[in-house]
């Protein structure tokens, strides 16, 4: 399974979402591990969310084709579907709170310090290279203002320690980006 993975992100047209994405991840998962250990308001410990991140974290891009909108419905199911419904409210907690990490470790990108994030965004372009420039300029600044929220939206990352790490360099990376898309301009 591991070689098909390694293969799956590995196709051509790839550039972001590589090997490469996966192991910063990781790497991720691992200092955010040691930091539920010693939360004492996480109601598991980190090796009970260290396994089912890892599998996460394998699986979330496998399918990956930008041209697709339905990249989700792609994945073929990693298990059967539970028809127990006896979840108790701890489960269901966990279960949250684990959704919650692994999707802040998905988007620590987005507050990486600036190099770093304008080389992130050259790579999602060079994946969407079929879009003619000025669709994606006007697209992708759409997106990104979604992160950024409406004014209603507080934060960018559903946990505290996210928050608190990449948030206020998260949301000037953005402005940035959305600033040069208005203008035409792909980092």
């Amino acid at each position: 399974w591991f070689q098909k993975l390694y293969d799956q992100h590995n196709e051509s047209g790839r550039y972001y979402h590589t090997m490469v994405h996966l192991w910063e991840m990781f790497q991720l998962l691992d200092i955010l591990s040691s930091s539920i250990e010693s939360s004492s308001t996480t109601p598991a410990s980190s090796s009970s969310y260290y396994i089912p991140m890892a599998w996460a974290i394998f699986f979330h891009d496998v399918v990956y084709d930008p041209k697709s909108n339905q990249n989700e419905k792609d994945k073929k199911p990693l298990g059967e579907e539970d028809d127990d419904d006896d979840n108790d409210n701890d489960e269901i907690e966990f279960i949250l709170q684990m959704q919650q990490y692994f999707l802040d470790i998905d988007m620590t990108v987005l507050g990486k310090r600036q190099n770093a994030y304008l080389q992130y965004a050259s790579l999602i372009r060079k994946e969407f290279a079929f879009v003619p420039r000025d669709v994606y300029c006007t697209k992708r600044a759409e997106i990104l203002e979604t992160f950024l929220g409406d004014g209603n939206k507080k934060h960018i990352y559903l946990t505290k320690t996210f928050q608190e790490a990449f948030e206020e360099r998260a949301r000037s990376n953005l402005r940035e980006e959305i600033n040069l898309l208005r203008k035409n301009i792909i980092p």
